[in-house]
């Protein structure tokens, strides 16, 4: 592997300082690598691909295929990015409760059933009544693609 880590840097152009700089590293870890002193570490390679997302990770650990994987992360589907494919259009959202009959008190004492309407309920935003609550679960989600997930 540090041989293709010598070839990354190279390809980059960057000398061992700056290459060093770039994955944040010392330049003594980059030489110890260098003369076979230490193994190249996990965070080391995760550095590498972050910062050079275009070198095949596949190639990095295991020296297969080509260096060069074709697809950057800028090239990468993101969740948040647009994209050219139109997604369908979703169902009109319709409460669960919007077929629900309310019975109302008519002054002269009688009961007549009207269907329930979203301006009669507390959440304008669902169009539901308000119901007694509690979180029972609350998760996190980082940027990094990991999570953290809390229960009561």
């Amino acid at each position: 592997m540090k041989n293709r880590i010598f070839t990354i840097m190279e390809h980059s152009g960057k000398t061992a300082t700056e290459f060093a700089d770039t994955l944040g590293i010392s330049r003594a870890a980059l030489s110890s690598i260098k003369t076979g002193r230490t193994q190249p570490t996990l965070i080391m390679v995760e550095r590498i691909h972050d910062k050079f997302p275009e070198v095949s990770l596949e190639w990095l650990i295991t020296g297969r295929g080509d260096m060069l994987s074709g697809i950057s992360h800028s090239q990468q589907p993101d969740l948040f990015s647009s994209s050219d494919v139109k997604p369908e259009e979703p169902a009109p959202y319709t409460p669960p409760n919007a077929s629900a009959v309310t019975t109302i008190q008519k002054q002269n004492g009688k009961k007549e059933q009207e269907p329930a309407t979203a301006s009669g309920t507390d959440n304008p935003h669902t169009g539901l009544a308000k119901v007694d609550r509690k979180i029972c679960r609350i998760i996190l989600l980082y940027d990094d693609g990991s999570f953290d997930e809390y229960m009561k």
